[in-house]
């Protein structure tokens, strides 16, 4: 029997689908306030910031639109892609 046929298998995947989906929630604000403290510091240091675009995650399109386009050009001294990241590595 396939998982998730049975009412246990069905109970399981609900419990670990509600307790999993509030971890990496979770999870997910911690980083994001940890990646926004980093930059704040570093930013009141006038330290030279480089923020990766296609690595950089939030909560919707606007909110993603706000950090890419409004917020992070405030305090990075460059917006790139990982593109160009592993191309300067891949130069030295």
């Amino acid at each position: 029997m396939r998982e998730g046929k049975t009412l246990k298998g069905k109970v399981l995947g609900l419990v670990l689908g509600t307790v999993g989906r509030s971890v990496l929630k979770k999870a997910f604000e911690n980083s994001v306030k940890a990646i926004e403290a980093r930059n704040n510091c570093a930013a009141a240091r006038a330290a030279s910031a480089t923020m990766v675009k296609d690595a950089t995650a939030d909560y919707s399109d606007v909110e993603m639109h706000a950090a890419l386009d409004v917020n992070i050009p405030n305090y990075a001294s460059a917006i790139v892609t990982a593109d160009k990241i592993l191309e300067a590595i891949s130069s030295l």
